[in-house]
């Protein structure tokens, strides 16, 4: 009878049955998050590189910067990433987070970058940072940059590329009391538009 044959069908195909289903179900997910519901692409990234910054200051302004990049593209987010390097840290975990700028580098995934007076003699020292007119207007640069810019090369000329970050600016009070954080740009940064509007949520008071 019908009763039989449906728990014949059960009892002997229920894996059969139970591994369609879960295929279905994968599949369905695949298309919503890569086809009817994407993820937004970062097209601003904001890397630090210090030896410590406050977990939930970094967590509370990358969402001001996302709410920004997001109310202004259609598919596009910011990611806000600490690289922690110090001399008390592993050896294998400082090697991880230098490849992990160095791939960012490579890659083109990097825009707004604080790094420590390593990473930025580096970084002046292959050229790959942009002049601080490329993004900061005259007013900006008279608030932010005017007492101490850090003076570096593009296109062989010397011009200002970094700056130290103000203490009391929303991205230096995530950062120790005697740790000093650089701002920059880096040469291939992806929506410059886009970098102008985040500037002032970091930097400004």
């Amino acid at each position: 009878n019908h009763q039989e044959k449906r728990e014949y069908i059960l009892e002997y195909y229920r894996f059969h049955i139970l591994a369609a289903i879960a295929v279905v179900a994968l599949v369905i997910s695949l298309l919503n998050h890569f086809v009817f519901n994407p993820p937004r692409q970062v097209i601003v990234d904001i890397s630090i590189t210090a030896p410590y910054a406050d977990p939930t200051g970094v967590d509370e302004l990358q969402e001001k910067v996302k709410k920004y990049v997001e109310e202004n593209t259609a598919d596009k987010t910011a990611l806000m990433e600490v690289l922690y390097f110090s001399e008390q840290s592993d050896p294998q975990l400082q090697m991880a987070m230098t490849a992990k700028i160095m791939g960012k580098a490579s890659t083109g995934e990097m825009d707004i970058l604080i790094l420590d007076e390593d990473h930025l003699a580096y970084f002046l020292e292959n050229e790959v940072l942009l002049p601080l007119s490329d993004y900061l207007t005259e007013k900006e640069q008279a608030e932010y940059a005017a007492q101490a810019p850090i003076i570096g090369t593009k296109d062989g000329k010397k011009v200002a590329v970094a700056f130290a970050v103000k203490k009391d600016s929303p991205i230096g009070k995530l950062l120790p009391n005697d740790f000093q954080g650089y701002f920059t740009v880096y040469a291939n940064a992806r929506d410059m538009e886009l970098i102008k509007g985040v500037v002032p949520i970091l930097l400004g008071e």
